[in-house]
């Protein structure tokens, strides 16, 4: 889970950010993709808890059968995505890695 690695005090908010914004790729790529998954699934395709993903299926508008498991997912619209181009995740990416590193030198000095 990404949220587990420390951060810098400097990459954290950009890294929550970055987190969110993958987060919510990944949700618009599942109500594209999917009609249907399993509860399990997307627990481990999200990466997140049971727990949280009962919030995201209801962020969604998704539906739960709780006697099988699964859920029913809703086509999402794409006009709606507001997520960063993935050009520029990659280039934000390659950023944080370069002020971490950074930040490593500094500290191991």
């Amino acid at each position: 889970k990404a949220s587990a690695y420390k951060w810098s005090e400097l990459l954290q908010p950009l890294m929550s950010v970055l987190a969110g914004e993958v987060k919510a790729k990944i949700e618009a790529l599942i109500s594209q993709v999917y009609t249907s998954i399993s509860l399990e699934d997307l627990s481990t395709i999200l990466p997140t808890s049971k727990e949280e993903v009962n919030k995201v299926i209801e962020k969604n508008g998704w539906k739960l059968d709780a006697g099988s498991n699964m859920v029913k997912i809703t086509k999402q619209d794409v006009e709606s995505d507001k997520s960063i181009p993935e050009s520029s995740l990659q280039q934000m990416t390659k950023y944080v890695v370069h002020l971490d590193t950074e930040n490593f030198k500094n500290y191991s000095n």
